[in-house]
């Protein structure tokens, strides 16, 4: 979704939210869809808090991803991309810590690397470079921990992703607008790819 439309920002936060000057490609975000979207993340999440509770999921946790959540259809419905982007990625932060009550294969942390790195992207994609300096810092930290738990996953594939994250902070060091979005990707893609063979093992 980061491709789509990068600038509608400019008529949903006036002045610093046209950076970008690409303004017709707000159009190519479909709001329709992501309303019935936002629906069924709701509906997931209505069933799923439950058992989150039950497993002994902290209240704050649950707080915040409501509150996030409760965030979506409002910047949908006022045409926010860069607003729903974030809430939808904000929310997706806590899942890690959710996941942490179950037995799984996957460390969580692969799913926090993911949030960070579409973190990375929006941020630079809104002009935020500091902040997106910051999650790389985070996102550093968190891959260190990670390689350790990932001991026993194919070397190809953590030297794969660990050579995309290093591409990343060096499109970030650059500044370099289009390259960061375009490495962003690539990790995104190289962190699934690791998931999906993480969830191929149980």
């Amino acid at each position: 979704e980061q491709q789509e439309g990068k600038s509608d920002q400019g008529q949903q936060q006036g002045e610093g939210g046209n950076q970008q000057g690409q303004g017709g490609q707000a159009d190519k975000v479909d709001w329709n869809k992501l309303q019935s979207q936002a629906e069924k993340i709701h509906d997931q999440w209505n069933r799923f808090e439950v058992k989150a509770v039950e497993a002994g999921a902290r209240q704050s946790d649950i707080d915040g991803i409501e509150e996030e959540l409760d965030k979506l259809p409002v910047m949908i419905t006022a045409k926010n991309r860069s607003g729903a982007r974030l809430a939808v990625n904000s929310a997706a932060g806590y899942l890690p810590n959710f996941m942490e009550l179950y037995s799984t294969k996957v460390p969580p942390d692969l799913y926090l690397m993911q949030v960070l790195t579409r973190n990375v992207m929006s941020k630079v994609d809104d002009g935020d470079w500091g902040g997106a300096e910051q999650d790389m810092l985070k996102m550093k930290t968190t891959w260190s921990q990670l390689l350790v738990q990932l001991k026993d996953a194919s070397k190809g594939e953590t030297d794969k992703t660990h050579m995309a994250q290093l591409d990343l902070e060096d499109a970030l060091q650059k500044r370099d607008q289009v390259l960061v979005l375009i490495k962003g990707n690539i990790l995104e893609k190289n962190l699934d790819d690791l998931i999906k063979k993480q969830e191929a093992k149980m």
